[in-house]
């Protein structure tokens, strides 16, 4: 750029006062020193000259500075010496230089232009022993990490780790620290009472255990002989049991409450006492399997014939000889006074109601009851009996029978005799109501702890 120049007249006189027109670059200002150069500051003065129009302005900076990327620019003046351009980064950036640049007389700016640069993380840590890890974008702003283990390994700590900002002016900070890779393992097998298995790779991942149980117990569920260790540390099946088959075998203090009302009629008692003891024949009572209690009642519970769960304890033949002492006696139908009894005395663990076992309320009814059956029955479900029912004829509430057996568990309404009545209670309806009845065969405590198995849909609370 070719600079004006300017001669600059001084005047050596001495006591002249000082006259400088502000109004021309070309003004002679006379000093009032007697040597030359008084003017040597004169230039401070040149930025402060207001140029008339038509008349040429001293030249400052050719043009305002280039805004740097991921930044702010703010100018006050007009390139003029003196103008002052102030920087500042965008969000997530830091800069480098400084940040304030000033026009001088020459031209030029003081100082060069600022950049601004990403904010960044500390370096990452090695990657984890058997393990690695990928970046989007490194260590800068916003980059993710990925951690990841090799195989038979799992991840000990986050999955992903961010390069975030957190308010420091240069740095950032990631999220989370460097995980660990442990070697995966599943849970201990066994053990199989009544069985015995055997796994590979000590439970590793794609260890195998394979399954074989003892005549004359079953494995459940059927068909089921291995299972293997995946690389999330699970099994992917869980381990089975050897079960007696069931009927004849079930783990379960079993009460039979029946309905006598003056609906039922002598005949049709004689029907549901012969279909209870196909049902309790269907079994085995033994001191590691199933009790039955049973207890009639019509507006009254008879106390007199009812057959306690520690009545019979190794055979079924008391049951069935007790039971044909229930003489049929008519009266109106007081189901929840009867739910209330079992709850309280059929179920009393002094009348041999077992804490290891299952307990399972059977109900036969053929009509609606004369008082309120919600409480008592929910008092029986809260405390984890599985209340089921078997409604005779047509004329039984679906309402109350719900409010039995309890909101969504309409699959323990055994409905076969709903449209034939009591011509419905045959053998071979017993038999295929001690199959449905049977509890998990895997939840047998007196052969050992509970163990995993899922029960199927029908006895989910078993």
């Amino acid at each position: 750029m070719l600079a004006r120049i300017i001669t600059i007249r001084q005047n050596l006189g001495a006591g002249d006062p000082i006259q400088c027109s502000l109004s021309s670059i070309t003004s002679t200002c006379r000093c009032c020193c007697e040597t030359d150069g008084c003017n040597v500051d004169l230039q401070t003065c040149w930025s402060k000259i207001q140029v008339p129009d038509g008349e040429e302005k001293l030249k400052g900076c050719v043009q305002y500075p280039k805004v740097p990327e991921y930044c702010m620019m703010q100018c006050k003046g007009n390139n003029e010496p003196g103008t002052v351009c102030t920087f500042k980064c965008n969000q997530g950036y830091h800069m480098a230089g400084e940040s304030k640049l000033t026009c001088l007389s020459d031209s030029t700016w003081d100082h060069p232009v600022p950049k601004c640069q990403m904010k960044t993380c500390p370096p990452l840590r090695a990657p984890p022993v058997k393990g690695g890890v990928a970046c989007s974008n490194g260590v800068k702003l916003r980059s993710r990490c990925r951690y990841h283990c090799l195989p038979g390994y799992g991840l000990i700590g986050r999955e992903y780790v961010d390069c975030v900002d957190v308010g420091n002016p240069t740095v950032g900070k990631w999220t989370a620290g460097r995980p660990k890779c442990k070697r995966v393992t599943c849970s201990k097998q066994g053990p199989l009472y009544h069985g015995h298995f055997s796994c590979t790779k000590k439970r590793r991942v794609g260890s195998v255990c394979k399954w074989k149980c003892d005549d004359p117990y079953e494995i459940v569920p059927k068909a089921f002989w291995q299972n293997h260790c995946t690389h999330n540390g699970l099994w992917n099946e869980p381990e089975p049991c050897c079960t007696l088959k069931c009927p004849p075998y079930a783990v379960m203090d079993l009460v039979v409450v029946l309905d006598q009302s003056s609906s039922v009629g002598k005949d049709n008692w004689l029907k549901m006492i012969n279909f209870i003891k196909n049902f309790v024949s269907a079994f085995k009572v033994r001191s590691d399997s199933a009790h039955f209690g049973v207890v009639r009642y019509n507006h009254k519970v008879d106390e007199d014939t009812q057959i306690l769960l520690n009545y019979a304890t190794d055979s079924n033949q008391p049951i069935l000889d007790a039971m044909d002492k229930m003489i049929y006696q008519s009266g109106s139908t007081d189901t929840g006074r009867a739910l209330k009894h079992v709850n309280d005395i059929m179920l009393h663990p002094d009348n041999g109601n077992r804490a290891k076992a299952k307990d399972i309320v059977l109900l036969l009814t053929d009509g609606e009851s004369q008082d309120l059956v919600q409480k008592p029955a929910k008092a029986l479900r809260d405390r984890g009996v599985y209340v089921s029912v078997i409604p005779i004829t047509n004329s039984t509430d679906p309402v109350e029978l719900n409010d039995i057996v309890g909101p969504g568990n309409q699959n323990r309404i055994f409905t076969e005799a709903r449209e034939k009545g009591f011509d419905a209670l045959t053998k071979e309806f017993a038999k295929k109501l001690a199959a449905d009845i049977c509890p998990v065969p895997c939840n047998n405590p007196f052969h050992g702890h509970p163990n995993r198995f899922t029960p199927r849909p029908l006895q989910d609370d078993f």
